[in-house]
């Protein structure tokens, strides 16, 4: 499965949990890892961490989705996870954005956060499906060195042994992050992480927007 930005569909539920939008006014300070908007100066220290925002630089292929770290109360800065699409140049004043907050009624958001602990799998998330309609998860590796992979076992019936596999292990590298769309009626979603190298442990982190029904 190629990492990719979120769809269309993907970046409509984002909307409908803005905690703020506006347009960047200056360049960022960081190497493509930072904006600035001086209209979210005086938000307070700490405001929008944990938070995800997504940039529109005006070419819809273009469209990122970070997980935000910093902020700056002072000058209105927001500090990402890591650089906007891998450019190294600071994000220019004049480019959309949106942060998003994951958090409104009438959805649900199981998540979870942990380390790889060797070469077997282990479960990162047991989402029992029969409580949401379809859903997208986001799965990231926050590490700062070691890779991992993950898969997503697919239950029928919730409980039962019998098994669906995505065909194929996905790597992550170090902050590299992907989205799982289930749009189908399963009873049972686990993702599970293991080791890339056998004892080089690595930090991820497992988000999910559900739509209960």
């Amino acid at each position: 499965m190629a990492k990719r930005p979120p769809s269309d569909e993907e970046i409509g539920l984002f909307g409908a949990t803005v905690a703020v939008e506006g347009v960047t006014t200056d360049a960022g300070a960081g190497t493509g890892d930072s904006f600035t908007d001086a209209a979210l100066a005086g938000a307070g220290d700490n405001s929008f961490v944990s938070m995800l925002a997504v940039l529109y630089p005006g070419d819809p292929r273009q469209v990122d989705s970070m997980d935000i770290t910093a902020f700056n109360t002072v000058t209105g800065e927001v500090t990402l996870a890591q650089a906007y699409k891998g450019v190294a140049a600071a994000i220019p004043a004049g480019v959309p954005y949106k942060i998003v907050t994951f958090r409104f009624g009438g959805y649900a958001e199981p998540s979870a956060t942990g380390a790889t602990t060797g070469a077997a799998y282990i479960d990162a998330l047991d989402i029992d499906a029969r409580l949401y309609n379809e859903f997208t998860i986001k799965i990231k590796n926050t590490d700062a060195a070691n890779s991992l992979d993950y898969r997503v076992l697919l239950r029928p019936e919730h409980g039962v042994a019998d098994e669906m596999i995505q065909p194929e292990d996905i790597t992550l590298a170090p902050a590299e992050y992907d989205f799982v769309n289930i749009d189908h009626k399963w009873g049972q979603v686990i993702v599970q992480v293991r080791d890339t190298v056998p004892a080089s442990n690595a930090d991820f982190s497992v988000y999910t927007i559900c739509n209960k029904q």
